[in-house]
């Protein structure tokens, strides 16, 4: 052919390539003329017939450009995904390698796993929590008071301790350490110095009464407890739970709200001091009065802890929204508490938020005392059922 005439086609097939992105020149707009009269007058003749399939060939072949640029280079059902066209919904691999190791050859519809990182709390947990006593009816000898303190624990190392759930409530049991083996009379090597304990640098919280700001001890990485005699917040305050972050990742909380003292209706304690009695063999019904406003989180937390004198002990959790104003402790609940222990209940309320920060599991509270007449309601707990064990 003549070598005009291959140049011609030539600029006609970047025309029809440039015409996908509007960007076709006059010139080469001219050739894509030549090109479509070429093909039509090739209807009338075989020799030019051939002429026309000719350039056809030359033209596909010349424009190795990509198969589509925008969804209307497509047909039909079909869009343009990453220069190619694909059904409509239909998916495409991601080309991601399936594992360490392994070449993912873009077959079929597997795009590789997605990597979700460390499970919560797989690398360590974390609490800060702040408690705030009011102020009484006389603000100059009952000024109120508060506490903040803040610890973190990486995971690992062996346990005696196991979980389960029952009647609705966490019960975690732990075994007594086993005895250590007489192993005859150790050189005297010193007492090793215990590593220290992770922190994630300065923690902070704000939005109370005051500002709070703990920083970890340098050889220890224990966190001070901080204490004074003012109430720290109220029902619905926003606080902001912050960590600088250090071994343990940085955090920040977006929801902490502050809590009101709780007023707990039943059972009631006796003003005259004592432990409470109840019958292990029956159900009990904790009842409270409900905030007029809970917050969004906003819980009621029963805690019942049985200590055995061998080192064991079980602690029992058992949490229900504050707006309900009532849980049931079952008997099947009563019965994971050892009859020869000393057990105790507790009653608080609480707003939390908890915080997945690459494996560590970060729990930042606000909490308030459950209290019942005068007194708070934190006391020892007998069964009248036991008495004769």
């Amino acid at each position: 052919m003549c070598p005009k005439f291959i140049l011609c086609v030539l600029r006609g097939s970047v025309a029809l390539r440039e015409a996908r992105t509007h960007r076709a020149g006059k010139g080469a707009a001219d050739c894509n003329v030549v090109i479509w009269g070429t093909l039509w007058i090739g209807y009338h003749g075989a020799m030019l017939r051939r002429l026309a399939s000719a350039t056809l060939l030359l033209l596909f072949a010349c424009d190795d450009g990509p198969a589509c640029v925008i969804d209307t280079d497509c047909q039909g059902f079909e869009i343009c995904v990453e220069e190619s066209c694909v059904p409509l919904g239909g998916e495409r691999d991601a080309d991601v390698g399936d594992g360490p190791g392994d070449t993912d050859g873009g077959e079929g519809e597997d795009a590789g796993p997605t990597d979700m990182g460390p499970a919560p709390g797989s690398l360590g947990t974390g609490l800060v929590s702040a408690m705030s006593v009011p102020a009484g009816s006389d603000p100059l000898t009952e000024p109120g008071s508060h506490t903040v303190s803040a610890s973190f624990t990486a995971a690992g190392g062996s346990s005696t301790c196991t979980t389960t759930e029952v009647g609705g409530c966490s019960v975690v049991t732990c075994e007594p350490p086993a005895p250590a083996g007489d192993a005859g009379m150790p050189e005297d090597m010193g007492v090793p110095e215990p590593d220290p304990f992770p922190h994630a640098g300065s923690v902070q919280l704000s939005g109370g009464s005051v500002e709070i700001a703990m920083e970890p001890a340098e050889d220890t990485g224990l966190y001070p407890v901080t204490t004074a005699a003012m109430q720290l917040f109220s029902q619905g305050d926003t606080l902001v739970g912050i960590g600088a972050g250090d071994e343990v990742p940085s955090f920040r909380t977006t929801g902490l709200e502050g809590v009101d003292q709780l007023a707990v209706t039943a059972p009631m304690l006796s003003d005259l001091g004592g432990p409470l009695t109840l019958d292990s063999t029956m159900a009990t019904d904790v009842t409270w009065t409900a905030p007029e406003t809970p917050t969004e989180d906003q819980t009621v937390r029963i805690g019942l802890t049985s200590v055995v004198g061998d080192g064991g002990s079980v602690s029992i959790t058992c949490d229900a929204p504050a707006a309900d104003g009532t849980f049931t402790l079952t008997p099947e609940v009563f019965a994971m508490m050892p009859g020869s222990a000393s057990h105790r209940i507790r009653v608080i309320t609480r707003d939390a938020e908890s915080l997945d920060r690459d494996g560590w599991l970060i729990t930042v509270e606000a909490w308030a005392r459950g209290v019942n007449g005068i007194r708070n309601y934190d006391v020892g707990l007998d069964f009248s059922d036991r008495a004769a064990m």
